[in-house]
């Protein structure tokens, strides 16, 4: 008897919001509160994430930002909810926290026409700082270009 389980992916969907208060606060007696909304992110994660440590390394709040788990649920298909104009943003584990991944596809040809593909990796850690890995695109032809050498590859290669 053969038993196939298929992987499970869970969806954590966050909500940032600015304390536009604090943008003129002087520092003394309590901040004032004027917070707004500002987008959030989808974070999916793979199977083997423990996912009660990435909430708790992905939500903080300090008297000028907050971001905070607004919902959660486990799928298997790691794209079900998930709104084609913001890519999600996939996550597995690193040995000192977690690796965060986005791939664009949308908004790279205003970089250049021939750029198809940003993908963007952090590596987030268990306290909740984040260490930027690499960037790297993508042309049309297949074509790698690190981040420390897209402004050459741009002056290289003029669109017009």
């Amino acid at each position: 008897m053969t038993t196939t389980t298929t992987e499970k992916f869970t969806q954590i969907f966050t909500q940032i919001h600015e304390n536009y208060g604090a943008h003129m606060w002087d520092g003394n007696g309590e901040c004032p509160n004027h917070w707004k909304p500002k987008g959030g992110t989808t974070f999916i994660l793979a199977e083997d994430v423990d996912v009660a440590a990435f909430i708790k390394a992905i939500e903080s709040e300090d008297d000028y930002f907050m971001e905070k788990v607004r919902h959660q649920e486990v799928v298997e298909d790691p794209y079900e909810n998930v709104e084609s104009w913001d890519p999600p943003t996939f996550v597995t584990s690193a040995s000192d926290g977690f690796f965060l991944d986005v791939t664009q596809t949308a908004e790279t040809s205003s970089l250049h026409p021939k750029i198809a593909v940003k993908k963007s990796v952090t590596c987030l850690n268990f306290e909740g700082y984040y260490n930027h890995l690499e960037t790297v695109y993508t042309t049309v032809d297949g074509e790698l270009i690190s981040s420390s050498n897209i402004e050459a590859w741009l002056k290289a290669n003029p669109s017009r």
